[in-house]
């Protein structure tokens, strides 16, 4: 099945109460995964990842 039918099937359980949503701890920060912090320095990158800094704060 297509993604975006499984999503609203489980939208309409969750609706209905028969599938429990947890709501313990609010998301945290989201990381970047470890192969991408270790990319390097160079200039391009350093640009993107100001970019994409900039991005997230807007």
């Amino acid at each position: 099945r297509p993604a975006f039918h499984t999503l609203v099937d489980v939208r309409r359980l969750a609706a209905g109460g028969h599938l429990a949503t947890p709501r313990d701890a609010p998301p945290g920060k989201a990381r970047a995964a470890a192969w991408f912090r270790d990319i390097g320095d160079d200039v391009d990158t350093a640009m993107l990842r100001r970019l994409r800094d900039a991005l997230e704060h807007l």
